[in-house]
This record gives C-alpha cells, sequence and structure tokens, in this order.
C-alpha cells in the first residue's frame, strides 16, 4: 500500500538520568529537535541510569523541554533496575498502541527487572501478530529498547532478545515498514 502522508519523527534513547547524565549534550539535542518541530518523538528507554524515584524525576523534568505532538515512550533495562519497574508508569504514560494519521505505532517491553538481556514472552509476541495483522492498511512502526539483531562495532552481544527468532518472524510476515531500537548507544541503520 502507498502511503502518502509524511511525518515528522525523531527518535531518541539512553539519555540515562543520574550519574551519566550530559544535560548540556541533552538540552543541545532538544533545541535540534525543537527546530525540527517533529510529529512525533519516540524515547527508546534507559531514560535513567539506576531506575531511582530522584533520576525518574529528572527525566521527566528533560523530556517536558521536548516540543512534539506525540511523544511515544518505552522502558529500558536501567529503567527497571531498583525496582525502577514499579516507577515507570508512575512518571510516564506508556502506551502499547498509537495511531498517527496512517500510522500504526506499537511499543514492546523488552525490558525485564534486573536483567540486561531483552524478552518479549510468547503473550506479547502474539499480541503483537494479531495487532499488526489487524492494521494492513497502515503503515506500522514498531519500537522496543533491546535490539533484534547484533549491532556492529559494538562489541560482543551474546543475546539481543532472547525470543529474537520469534519476533522477526512477526515482523518480517507483517510487513513492519521500520523497528527503532535504543540499548547499544550507537545509531545504525539496517535495511533489507
Amino acid at each position: 500500500m502507498q502511503h502518502t502522508s509524511i511525518m515528522i519523527l525523531v527518535q531518541i534513547s539512553d539519555i540515562h538520568c543520574g550519574p551519566q547524565f550530559r544535560e548540556k549534550i541533552f538540552n543541545d539535542a532538544v533545541k535540534e529537535i525543537n527546530r525540527l518541530e517533529p510529529d512525533g518523538i519516540i524515547i527508546t528507554g534507559d531514560l535513567t541510569e539506576e531506575g531511582l524515584v530522584s533520576q525518574y524525576r529528572k527525566a521527566q523534568e528533560s523530556l517536558k523541554k521536548i516540543e512534539a505532538k506525540k511523544i511515544i515512550i518505552c522502558a529500558g533495562n536501567h529503567d527497571y533496575r531498583s525496582t525502577g519497574y514499579y516507577l515507570f508508569r508512575h512518571f510516564f504514560e506508556p502506551q502499547q498502541i498509537v495511531t498517527m494519521n496512517d500510522t500504526l505505532f506499537t511499543t514492546l517491553g523488552t525490558a525485564r527487572p534486573e536483567r540486561n538481556d531483552g524478552e518479549l514472552g510468547f503473550r506479547q509476541i502474539e499480541w503483537l501478530k494479531r495487532t499488526l495483522n489487524n492494521s494492513k492498511e497502515k503503515r506500522k512502526i514498531v519500537a522496543m529498547h533491546h535490539h533484534v539483531l547484533p549491532v556492529p562495532d559494538t562489541g560482543t552481544d551474546k543475546i539481543t532478545i532472547v525470543d529474537a527468532g520469534d519476533l522477526l518472524r512477526v515482523l518480517t510476515r507483517s510487513d513492519v515498514d521500520l523497528v527503532l531500537c535504543g540499548h547499544r548507544h550507537r545509531p545504525w541503520i539496517c535495511q533489507n
């Protein structure tokens, strides 16, 4: 299907509010993002370093500087540390399905408490398959924290997502247009 609507989308990830947060660089990025006047911004996890309340407050305060019509947020493995998985929903309103114009955004939860690797699980993969198959007329974008495929030049990555094969099958059979991930702190584009 030919999609005619044009959207300006921005992805950011891994800002790590906490000891590693680089506020000046973040604020410079926000200025650049706001100049683009994006329709949407997709934040693919690791908003905090250790999942602590003070770090969630800083992340929430920092993200308020971004001017976008729609903000879509996923959690990362650092957000789930120190019982941060309880706090994530308190500070942010994650949505699994967001529709903008002729585009369907789905977010997947790959983070697990106190683990660095990602996992989707059978129920979430089945949910994604049904959701994507019920949206055949839409452009489809899937966002998650962990990578489905290893990212070159990032060292050994023995486990991207534990059940990556099952996810890849759903993504390819459902004609997904774009998959956005964070986690490895490296910009990378893979096209088929």
